[in-house]
C-alpha cells in the first residue's frame, strides 16, 4: 500500500493511504467523496435541503423515503458532480519549442504508423463471459490467457465464417477484437444473441453462456479521428484506445503477457515454452517486448522497447528453497532448526505465488507471511486513529484542512511540475561525436519536447545526466499549473538548474534534488517501518512519530534513548 505522509501541524504528522489514480490528471479531477446532496426532504413547495453524505447515512433508519425522492436524489448528485468537474483546473497549453542551447539530431523509439482507412465502420459490443461469471461465484478471477482462449472458442461458434483468431497469416485479420474483460471492437457488423460454448482450461471444464450484444456505433467517431489525423491533429481518446485493444489483441494470440509486456513462445516437440536465461539461484529472466500507441506531434505512433523481467523458477517450493539458499538436504529437520536459514526462507517466500494441488482441486494462493501461530490466534483489523470504518483520499483531506490561506494578501505564484522516469522512452544520439561514455549517451542537458511529446500538453523529456554505463533514462516532465507563466526554455532551464548541487555527486543527477532526498528520507522511513512488531495504532503511530523526529536518538523497537543536534523531519520541504 503507497502512503503518503503529511503534515498536522506542531510537527505532528499522521499516515494518509494514498487513492489509487491512474495519473496526476485524474488525481486533479478527482471528486469530493463527502460531495452535497441536494435532495427533497418534504419542506414545502419542493424544496430541498442539502446535507453531507455522512448525514445521509445517520438518517437511513428515518421513515423510509418515496423512490420518487431518490431519484431525484440521484438526478441532483449527478448534476453536482457535473458542476464540480467544470471548475476543475484547465492544463496548461502546449508552448513553443525552445530555442537555448545547440540543435542535435537524436533518434528515439517511437515509430510512426501507417494511417487506417477513414471510411471504415466500427462497432462497439458488450460481452459477457459466463465462464468468468461462474468462477466469480467460488471467488475466483480468471487470468487474461483463460479469457483469450474463452473468446477463441466462442468466436469459432457464434461467428463461423469469421477467419482463424491468429496472426500467423496477416492477409486475413481477424474479424472482432476482445480487450480481455468485456469489449469487443469489429469494423464489420457480427451476430448477436446468447451461444452455449463448450470450454476446457486445465482443470477446469464444462459448457459456459456467452452473450453479445452491441452498445455503440463509433464509425463517425473513427472516421472524424482520420480526418484529423490527416490535418495534423489529435485523435479521440476512445480510437486510441480502440488501436490499443487492437495491438494487444493481435500480440495476446501468439505471446504470452504478463503486466504490459508480451514474451514470445516458442514451439519445441510440439510444446510451447517462453525462452529463459537463467541469471542467479531459482530466478531466471525472460526477453519480452513493450508497445503504446501514443499521440504525438508527428502523428500516431508506436512506442516499442525490449524489456528483460526476472522471475522465479518453476519450481516446487522446497526444491526452489534449496536452489535460492544454496541447501541440499533442505528437508531435514536440522537445517530449519537454524535460526538464520528460517528466517531467509520466510522473506524468500513472501509473495510466493504457489499453485496448490489437493485432491479437491487445483488452486492458486499467494504467501503473505509464514509464523507459527495457529490460524485462530492470527488477527487483523484496519481501523482509523477513532477505531471507525472510513475511507478519505488525500485530495478530501488538503481540501478540507488547507482550504483557506493563513495570509490572504500574499498568495503565492504556484508551478506545479510533475517528474516521472517510469517509462519507456531512450534516446541515442545520430552523430558519433555526440555519443558520451561507454553507453554512447547523449550529452547533459539535451531537451526534447517535440515530435514525440504530447499533443496538446505541456510536456518534455530531459536528459540531465551524463550516463557512465548503460543508457540513460530521460526524465519526463509534466506541467500541470503554471502561474509563473514560463516559457519553454525557462521551465527547461530551472528543471536542469534543480539537477545540480546534489550532495552525494559533484555532477548533475538524473533528477531534481528534491526528488531524490524525498527518496531517500522514504527509503529510510520505509526500513525503519519494517522492523515495527504489530501494535496498536496509537503505539504504532507514537514509533513512527519517534523515528522521524531526528532530535533523538531511536531504537529498533522505536523508544528514545538519547539527543542529536539536528533539527526535525518535520521542518523539512519533503514530499512523499
Amino acid at each position: 500500500m503507497d502512503a503518503r505522509i503529511v503534515r498536522r501541524g506542531r510537527g505532528r504528522a499522521r499516515m494518509v493511504e494514498e487513492p489509487e489514480i491512474s495519473d496526476m490528471t485524474s488525481q486533479l479531477t478527482d471528486l469530493d467523496v463527502r460531495s452535497e446532496i441536494s435532495f427533497s426532504g418534504g419542506r414545502g413547495r419542493g424544496r430541498g435541503s442539502t446535507r453531507l453524505e455522512e448525514d445521509l447515512q445517520l438518517s437511513t433508519f428515518s421513515t423510509s423515503i418515496k423512490s420518487t425522492d431518490s431519484e431525484n436524489t440521484e438526478k441532483n448528485f449527478l448534476r453536482q458532480q457535473k458542476r464540480q468537474m467544470q471548475n476543475v483546473l484547465e492544463p496548461v497549453p502546449k508552448q513553443a519549442a525552445g530555442q537555448n542551447g545547440q540543435k542535435i539530431e537524436l533518434s528515439s523509439n517511437f515509430y510512426k504508423t501507417k494511417q487506417a482507412h477513414s471510411q471504415l465502420q466500427l462497432f462497439e459490443y458488450h460481452f459477457e463471459n459466463g465462464y468468468e461469471i461462474e468462477k466469480n461465484k467460488f471467488g475466483e478471477k480468471i487470468c487474461l490467457e483463460e479469457s483469450m482462449a474463452f473468446f477463441k472458442e466462442w468466436i469459432k461458434i457464434a461467428d463461423p465464417n469469421s477467419p482463424p483468431n491468429s496472426t500467423s497469416d496477416n492477409t486475413t485479420p481477424p474479424r472482432a477484437y476482445f480487450d480481455g474483460r468485456s469489449k469487443i471492437y469489429t469494423f464489420e457488423m457480427i451476430p448477436e444473441g446468447e451461444v452455449i460454448v463448450p470450454f476446457q482450461y486445465q482443470k477446469h471444464s464444462g459448457e459456459f453462456k456467452a452473450k453479445m450484444k452491441m452498445t455503440n456505433d463509433l464509425s463517425h467517431v473513427w472516421q472524424r479521428s482520420m480526418e484529423r489525423l490527416e490535418a495534423g491533429e489529435a485523435i479521440d481518446a476512445i480510437i486510441l484506445h480502440v488501436k490499443q485493444i487492437i495491438l494487444k489483441h493481435k500480440f495476446c494470440l501468439e505471446h504470452v503477457k504478463v503486466g504490459n509486456t508480451y514474451y514470445p513462445e516458442v514451439t519445441v516437440a510440439n510444446q510451447h515454452y517462453i525462452q529463459r536465461f537463467p541469471i542467479a539461484p531459482g530466478k531466471v529472466a525472460w526477453k519480452g517486448l513493450n508497445l503504446t500507441v501514443k499521440n504525438t506531434m508527428a502523428g500516431l505512433s508506436l512506442q516499442a522497447k525490449t524489456k528483460a523481467a526476472v522471475f522465479y523458477k518453476p519450481l516446487p517450493l522446497l526444491e526452489f528453497l534449496a536452489e535460492l539458499l544454496n541447501e541440499g538436504a533442505i528437508d531435514q529437520e536440522r537445517v530449519w532448526a537454524n535460526r538464520g536459514f528460517r528466517e531467509s526462507a520466510i522473506t524468500a517466500c513472501k509473495g510466493l505465488q504457489i499453485n496448490v494441488n489437493s485432491p479437491a482441486g487445483c488452486w492458486s494462493r499467494k504467501i503473505m507471511d509464514i509464523t507459527r501461530d495457529m490460524a485462530h490466534m492470527l488477527r487483523f483489523k484496519t481501523r482509523d486513529e477513532l477505531g471507525n470504518e472510513r475511507s478519505q483520499n488525500v485530495a478530501d483531506y488538503y481540501q478540507n484542512k488547507y482550504e483557506a490561506l493563513r495570509y490572504p494578501k500574499l498568495p503565492p505564484r504556484v508551478t506545479y511540475i510533475v517528474a516521472t522516469r517510469r517509462h519507456r522512452t531512450r534516446f541515442a544520439s545520430s552523430h558519433r561525436s555526440l555519443q558520451l561514455g561507454k553507453g554512447l549517451n547523449l550529452p547533459a542537458g539535451t531537451v526534447v519536447d517535440t515530435e514525440i511529446t504530447s499533443f496538446d500538453k505541456f510536456d518534455f523529456y530531459l536528459q540531465s545526466s551524463m550516463g557512465i554505463q548503460g543508457t540513460s533514462i530521460p526524465t519526463h516532465y509534466y506541467i500541470l499549473h503554471d502561474d509563473n507563466r514560463l516559457d519553454a526554455d525557462s521551465a527547461q532551464g530551472l528543471c536542469y538548474y534543480l539537477c545540480h548541487g546534489f550532495a552525494r555527486c559533484n555532477r548533475t543527477i538524473s533528477m531534481p534534488n528534491a526528488m531524490k532526498y524525498a527518496q531517500l528520507a522514504s527509503a529510510r522511513a520505509r526500513n525503519w517501518c519494517k522492523d515495527i512488531p504489530a501494535a496498536n495504532p496509537r503505539e504504532y503511530e507514537e514509533r513512527v512519530d519517534n523515528m522521524l523526529d531526528t532530535k533523538y536518538l531511536v531504537d529498533r523497537n522505536g523508544n528514545k534513548y538519547g539527543k542529536k543536534q539536528k533539527s526535525s523531519l518535520y521542518q523539512t520541504s519533503f514530499f512523499f
